[in-house]
């Protein structure tokens, strides 16, 4: 009786749904609101909003553009969509900044009326955003010299380069690297010859250790060069910094802040919409269930496209993100999580608008633990884009977690000691979490305001401390800094079947334990084909601890190098290099695995990260594959991947360990 009760309700809903249409053509407020008579403006879609009930939709034509955010709380179940043919249908936050005047004449400091509220990170100049205006301009930076860490949220920094400028920044904001993976952006609240005050956001790191780098920002003074901005919020003036009129720069200002707010709102629906030049998020709030965010874009964004709290059984699919400020989708505090089929592309780029407290920069950045500190459940991140990005490509956590099909490419612009895909923590589980069938290429590890003193780059995929029972399976890992899979005090950790093409880092897979969390066991490494360039070892293991028979066991790896000397270290109170022999011979280590010299100029990792099979042609060369002809062509499946090269020499026999 209960079930029929709750479909009788479901099909009442649906029964009373309403649609409401929205249009920039043949549309006015007094029409009906339907198909036929669309409504035209924003104000009418939130007077809309405040009567709507759950299971209604308000239709959006596409190719029409709308100026806005979403001013009240709808209910619970509503759907916002596209309707008609044509391009997505546009909400933007932007205005038009015009009628500038020059301040002094010669100046060429010019200032126009720009309604950004108390705060503005988003300016955009013919097409592109430009950051604010700072000092030391862009490429160079202030030196800490010495400091104070953090007391109640305030800190200090002496820097002889900063007296040097003759200009109080009280007010201003100081952009700090505080360390290897974390910068700051705090208001600075005294200004005293070489030293300044500052305080922190919630939760900041302090700084660790002097020689790291600092800049300024948000202050008139530091505008300098063509295109410099500076926003005034008490008088809600732009000033920019040009040799001509701003005029004919075609300047726009995000004016809105966040789009929505979804707190405690559930069941809601985006499908179809593009939302661009919002000034700091676009979809945020905290305890919403079951969203559906479907086929939409994102672009041009101050901080986040896509923050949600404490948030249950969301979806986010086939969307497009590009240029945002921070991170394109963060989900804290969250569980069941499904983030699929979305291309996210250049996210935390600029210093200065990146979002402080170790929450930077990311492509998808999913941290599934409750308030309470337990973790969440059921983590998808799958068949995913993500490309130039300040930090991580994915940054995952979760008890059932699934991380297949992701194409990560280029990450570490801004920040460093992180990975492509990375994570950290839960290692009291008991099932494998699925590290499986994705491609990552091309890690930097960003340094330019960080004193290194062992650089910790900016490894493929990385398992930082205390990780627990991960399967590492059958992904591709190209040219990352440092190690292409590192293992950080981790433990019950499969690595099989991954090709690595080990081109900048020190190693190929780095395994480290020095004491900050649990001692590394029970960690499987087979089945996988590496290449190693001259200097960079395939397997390094380091502990202070001398334990490295206890990490776990290697075999039936293919090694490829191009030439003789030794492929694996240990590095901890004795430190030793071993050939493949001495490697098997010391530990018991890689029976059943092979080494081939190659020519390096000969290997190609050809992979494919797209639907369906690639072709390629194949020049002479071997591979890890059958009946490989000279100059035929090669299948190679989807999110998979072929080691390409050429033995050493005619003569070049493949060894196996002691041989």
């Amino acid at each position: 009786m209960q079930k029929l009760f709750i479909i009788l309700l479901l099909i009442s809903l649906q029964t009373h749904a309403t649609n409401y249409y929205f249009s920039n053509t043949n549309s006015n407020d007094n029409n009906a609101g339907t198909i036929v008579a669309p409504w035209a403006t924003w104000s009418k879609v939130n007077s809309t909003l405040q009567k709507a009930n759950t299971g209604d939709t308000l239709f959006f034509n596409r190719g029409s553009t709308w100026y806005g955010n979403i001013a009240t709380t709808p209910s619970s179940g509503v759907t916002f969509a596209a309707y008609g043919k044509g391009a997505r249908p546009v909400i933007t936050g932007l205005t038009a900044i015009t009628s500038w005047k020059e301040t002094t004449p010669g100046s060429h400091v010019w200032e126009a009326s720009c309604n950004s509220g108390n705060n503005l990170d988003l300016v955009i100049i013919r097409g592109l955003t430009v950051p604010a205006g700072r000092t030391p301009n862009a490429g160079t930076y202030f030196t800490i010299d010495n400091y104070t860490k953090l007391s109640g949220g305030t800190g200090t920094i002496t820097s002889a380069a900063i007296d040097a400028v003759k200009q109080n920044w009280t007010g201003a904001e100081a952009v700090i690297r505080v360390n290897e993976y974390n910068l700051d952006r705090d208001l600075i609240t005294e200004h005293r010859n070489n030293t300044i005050t500052y305080a922190s956001p919630s939760n900041p790191k302090s700084i660790d250790g002097s020689g790291h780098k600092f800049f300024i920002q948000k202050h008139p003074a530091t505008l300098d060069i063509q295109n410099e901005w500076y926003y005034n919020p008490s008088t809600h003036k732009l000033i920019i910094y040009s040799v001509t009129d701003p005029s004919s720069l075609q300047v726009q200002a995000a004016t809105v802040d966040n789009f929505y707010n979804v707190n405690y709102r559930n069941h809601i629906s985006f499908i179809g919409i593009k939302i661009k030049g919002m000034d700091s998020m676009v979809i945020t709030g905290r305890m919403p269930v079951k969203y559906i965010i479907d086929n939409c874009e994102f672009e041009d964004i101050g901080v986040d496209a896509i923050s949600l709290d404490t948030d249950s059984s969301a979806t986010i699919k086939n969307c497009i993100f590009n240029r945002i400020g921070n991170t394109a989708i963060a989900a804290r505090y969250s569980t069941h999580i499904s983030i699929i089929n979305n291309n996210i592309d250049s996210c935390g780029l600029m210093k200065g608008m990146v979002l402080p407290n170790n929450q930077q920069a990311n492509g998808i950045m999913v941290e599934v633990y409750n308030k309470l500190g337990l973790l969440g459940d059921s983590t998808v991140i799958k068949n995913n884009s993500v490309t130039n990005v300040g930090y991580c490509g994915i940054r995952w956590t979760g008890t059932n977690a699934l991380i297949q099909y992701n194409f990560v490419d280029g990450y570490g612009f801004t920040l460093a000691d992180a990975g492509g895909i990375y994570t950290n923590g839960d290692y009291g589980l008991k099932n494998k979490r699925l590290v499986t069938d994705n491609i990552v290429q091309n890690g930097h590890g960003n340094h330019d305001m960080y004193q290194v003193t062992g650089d910790r780059g900016m490894p493929g995929i990385y398992l930082d401390d205390n990780t627990g029972q991960v399967s590492i399976n059958n992904n591709t890992i190209a040219d990352a800094t440092r190690a292409a899979i590192f293992l950080h005090n981790a433990v019950g950790i499969d690595v099989i079947n991954n090709k690595i093409k080990a081109g900048k880092g020190e190693v190929a897979i780095g395994l480290e334990d020095d004491g900050l969390g649990i001692a590394i066991r029970n960690i499987v490494i087979t089945g996988n084909e590496i290449y190693t360039r001259p200097g960079v070892n395939a397997i390094q293991l380091r502990s202070d601890l001398n334990d490295y028979r206890s990490m776990g066991k290697f075999y039936n790896n293919k090694y490829l190098r191009s030439t003789t000397g030794n492929l694996f270290n240990v590095i901890g109170n004795t430190t030793a290099s071993y050939s493949i022999s001495s490697w098997k011979s010391n530990f018991g280590w890689d029976e059943g695995s092979t080494i081939t010299e190659v020519t390096d100029q000969s290997v190609r990792l050809e992979h494919n990260n797209i639907a369906g099979y690639k072709n390629i042609t194949s020049p002479n060369v071997d591979a890890n594959v059958k009946k490989v002809r000279p100059n035929h062509d090669l299948k190679i499946p989807s999110h998979n991947s072929l080691l390409l090269y050429q033995k050493a020499s005619a003569n070049t026999k493949t060894s196996k360990p002691g041989k």
